[in-house]
């Protein structure tokens, strides 16, 4: 391509990108988009706190008793599994380039269990403190 052609390309670029679109909305469109929802701080309803249960769960047994990669236990929790292993809350690495067949739990696994302990206890002292919800 020759150098004016590139200019003429970047050109054509900038023209197109500070165009409005000619097409107006439908109503099907109109709908789409962000919807606001209702959230209140503090407040964690039966779902949320299965969840966390659930991470709880992965990162305790990964602590005190690491599991193989391929066992029932990380079949069965395979998504909790998957997310803390991307948030780094896991590993079955065990030096620089090595990788083994257990996850084990990570430092910042470590760090995040301790604070979800405290989020579970707050939960059960709420519970404690309410039985009629």
């Amino acid at each position: 391509m020759s150098e004016k052609s590139q200019d003429e390309v970047q050109l054509m670029r900038e023209k197109r990108m500070a165009s409005q679109s000619q097409s107006k909305p439908n109503l099907t469109s109109e709908k789409l988009g962000q919807i606001p929802t209702d959230f209140e701080l503090n407040v964690i309803n039966e779902k949320d706190t299965q969840h966390l249960i659930s991470f709880f769960l992965v990162l305790d047994r990964a602590w005190r008793s690491p599991f193989k990669l391929k066992s029932n236990f990380a079949r069965q929790a395979s998504i909790y599994v998957a997310t803390s292993a991307s948030l780094g809350y896991i590993t079955n690495q065990t030096d620089h380039d090595r990788f083994g067949q257990f996850w084990t739990i990570s430092p910042m696994g470590i760090d995040f269990l301790g604070e979800l302990d405290e989020i579970l206890e707050d939960i059960a002292e709420q519970l404690e403190a309410d039985p009629a919800d």
